[in-house]
């Protein structure tokens, strides 16, 4: 089986490159205004340091170890009604060691753990944690748009991506 990582697209990648935010704001200010949304009720992410990556929260695109299939059918099964949602399925070996990293246990209480990529152990993060389950069924109970990959291990990449001609997934 490949190991890959998934990335979540709604036209992050004009000219077949996905930029994190420090470069998509230069490069695509129109993309750049619609994506920084997500941040404004965090605002304290965007002075988040990555460390082993030398650089900041914006200076990364994230992925997800865990398919979108997956994702979708646990938020299904939690009683919310996602709709359908693009994905870019990108082999871990395409991602150097040298500018990624992965982030484990992720939570709203801003405790993170970063170590170092090894794209052999992505399968270890793969799956989705009992925490996220929990998460998704109070969603649904108080009617909240979940964050999708809350407890769910995020794979950071240091500066831009090409990925042309890289397969898609969609998420129903």
């Amino acid at each position: 089986m490949e190991l890959c990582v998934y990335h979540r697209f709604r036209e992050t990648k004009r000219d077949g490159i996905l930029y994190p935010l420090s470069q998509l704001k230069e490069k695509h200010p129109d993309l750049w205004v619609s994506h920084v949304r997500k941040y404004y009720d965090r605002p304290w992410l965007s002075e988040r340091k990555i460390e082993l990556l030398g650089c900041g929260w914006h200076d990364v695109i994230f992925f997800s170890p865990v398919s979108p299939l997956k994702i979708m059918e646990a938020l299904r099964s939690a009683g919310l009604n996602p709709d359908p949602m693009q994905f870019i399925k990108i082999p871990a070996w395409m991602l150097s060691r040298e500018r990624t990293v992965i982030m484990t246990k992720p939570s709203r209480t801003g405790e993170v753990e970063y170590v170092a990529y090894d794209p052999t152990a992505l399968s270890d993060h793969a799956d989705i944690s009992d925490v996220t389950l929990c998460y998704y069924r109070q969603c649904a109970e108080f009617r909240q748009r979940p964050l999708l990959f809350h407890g769910i291990a995020h794979v950071l990449y240091r500066g831009s991506l090409n990925v042309t001609g890289l397969p898609t997934v969609e998420g129903r």
